[in-house]
């Protein structure tokens, strides 16, 4: 479900904006399009997906729980937000969500907590 349109802390566009990583909790600015955002980890070697609620401008990495908590070192994350479109189809209205921007990057995670590294051309985001 999308945030109300008249709350405050949602901007404009369909890019994802100002990707913050600080003590181990994601932020990003919230669209106004946005019906929906997921997460995407890579954590050795298998890909776990959470999917967040549109209201939600926040992934905390560190309440993960012990069967998907990050890996010690590099671990890759793709961050996707989602519009809700519809289309009518033969007189019957229809709709899904569309993913219209997505920004990988890597989480670093040592003992003295997470690091958000961007990829570059030659990094890939997968192991």
């Amino acid at each position: 479900m999308p945030p109300e349109p008249d709350d405050p802390s949602l901007v404009e566009g369909s890019q994802l904006q100002n990707i913050q990583l600080t003590n181990g909790i994601l932020f990003w600015k919230k669209l106004k399009i946005a019906s929906k955002y997921s997460n995407f980890l890579t954590v050795s070697g298998e890909e776990q997906a959470y999917e967040l609620d549109a209201k939600t401008g926040t992934f905390d990495f560190s309440k993960l729980s012990d069967d998907n908590k990050l890996a010690y070192g590099k671990n890759y994350a793709k961050l996707t937000v989602y519009e809700y479109q519809t289309e009518t189809i033969e007189g019957e209205t229809v709709g899904t969500d569309v993913p219209i921007d997505s920004d990988s990057f890597i989480v670093v995670y040592r003992n003295a907590g997470f690091t958000l590294v961007r990829t570059t051309y030659t990094e890939s985001v997968s192991p």
